[in-house]
């Protein structure tokens, strides 16, 4: 059986078993829910983003929440923000960023029979160039 979504990126496809029972209690997507929560597609798109590949990400959802969304549907969902994605690989980049390097060391030190605990903070920063 299937049924159609909205998503934050636009509609969706996602196909549930059928239940004669009336048993089955999807997680993800509700009965009766038209909108899947931005939070899901949100997240299907950053795990695509570190490099997991469409069945790694149905696997993790299924594992997470129960409930196996197919790798087409992810594939629909990574398929309309692609043009982005590439848009942003391909984007020009500056000749200078700055970066910021932050450390800190936490210690106890004794003071009258208590413990404090103190901290000593550093932070570096400097603006590298890039070699075209």
């Amino acid at each position: 059986m299937s049924k159609k979504v909205q998503t934050c990126i636009g509609e969706v496809t996602i196909n549930t078993p059928r239940d004669r029972d009336g048993t089955f209690d999807p997680q993800v997507v509700k009965k009766r829910e038209k909108i899947l929560a931005d939070s899901l597609a949100d997240r299907i798109i950053g795990l695509y983003a570190i490099g997991k590949s469409t069945r790694e990400i149905s696997d993790m959802l299924e594992e997470q929440f129960g409930n196996r969304i197919s790798a087409e549907t992810i594939s629909s969902i990574i398929d309309r923000v692609l043009p982005e994605i590439q848009s942003w690989k391909s984007r020009p980049l500056d000749r200078i960023y700055p970066t910021v390097w932050l450390d800190a060391v936490h210690y106890k030190v004794m003071d009258e029979k208590n413990f404090l605990v103190c901290t000593y903070q550093k932070a570096r920063g400097q603006t590298s160039g890039l070699a075209f």
